[in-house]
């Protein structure tokens, strides 16, 4: 299921970089840790929001454990992935658990629109 989320932030137009990210072997992750699956992604979703804000991403929505950001340059994605990186790296997961994101990049040329259809 595809959730939008309450943007804080106007989407870019023009040239736009979007992002797609999950939890990298999330299946493998949600069978092995059950119901303490949902405190690592909710963890795992603060910090790469937290990365994705300071560099400008406007959260377009959440699709089962992924992301769909925008952001008004290519420049300011790949910073936001590289920083998102770091801070799941420097977190102190549960013993034996490594929430990495699988992020990829799309730059094209976007126009705004109403995502309400999406739900």
């Amino acid at each position: 299921m595809i959730r939008n989320v309450k943007l804080d932030r106007e989407l870019p137009s023009g040239i736009v970089t979007f992002v797609f990210s999950d939890v990298e072997g999330s299946t493998r992750l949600m069978k092995r840790l059950g119901a303490g699956y949902e405190d690592v992604l909710e963890r795992h979703r603060a910090l790469l929001r937290n990365a994705w804000s300071v560099h400008g991403g406007a959260e377009v929505s959440t699709p089962g454990d992924g992301f769909f950001v925008a952001f008004a340059n290519a420049t300011d994605a790949i910073r936001a992935c590289a920083e998102g990186q770091r801070l799941l790296q420097a977190e102190h997961w549960p013993a034996g658990v490594h929430a990495a994101a699988a992020p990829s990049c799309a730059t094209r040329e976007a126009i705004p629109a109403d995502l309400g259809a999406c739900t």
